[in-house]
C-alpha cells in the first residue's frame, strides 16, 4: 500500500493555491485532490498524477509522462485517465499551475459532456 509524503503534498498544495481551494480525500492508499467538486489529480508517495483526456494526453506523453499503473492479481492495469507529472513541471510553479488547470478543465469537461467516469 502506498501513502502520500506529507511534505510533498504540502508543496503541491502551496504551488497550486492559485487555482482555488483544494480538498484532500483518501484515495486508494494515496490522496485525491479535488477542486470545484472535481477530482483532477491524486498523489501516491511523491508522485503527482494529473487527469488527462484525448487533447492533453499527447502533450503529457511528449513531456515524458507515463500513465498510472497498478498491480492486480492478473498483472498490471494501466489507467490512461491519469498521467504522472515530470519533476521539471513540479519544480516550475507556472508550468505546474498550467498543467493542473488543464487537468481540472478536463474533469469539468467530462461532466459537461456526460462522459462516464466524470
Amino acid at each position: 500500500m502506498t501513502t502520500s509524503d506529507a511534505g510533498f503534498v504540502q508543496t503541491v498544495l502551496d504551488e497550486l493555491a492559485s487555482i482555488g481551494p483544494i480538498d484532500q480525500r483518501p484515495y486508494f492508499g494515496g490522496l485525491a485532490l479535488v477542486c470545484d467538486g472535481r477530482q483532477f489529480a491524486f498523489i501516491m508517495g511523491t508522485t503527482l498524477f494529473l487527469a488527462t483526456n484525448e487533447h492533453t494526453r499527447a502533450a503529457m506523453r511528449s513531456s515524458g509522462s507515463q500513465p498510472f499503473e497498478y498491480l492486480t492479481r492478473n498483472g498490471y492495469r494501466t489507467v490512461e485517465a491519469y498521467y504522472d507529472t515530470p519533476q521539471r513541471v513540479i519544480d516550475d510553479r507556472r508550468l505546474l499551475v498550467a498543467w493542473a488547470t488543464a487537468a481540472l478543465a478536463t474533469r469539468k469537461a467530462r461532466v459537461l459532456s456526460g462522459s462516464p467516469g466524470a
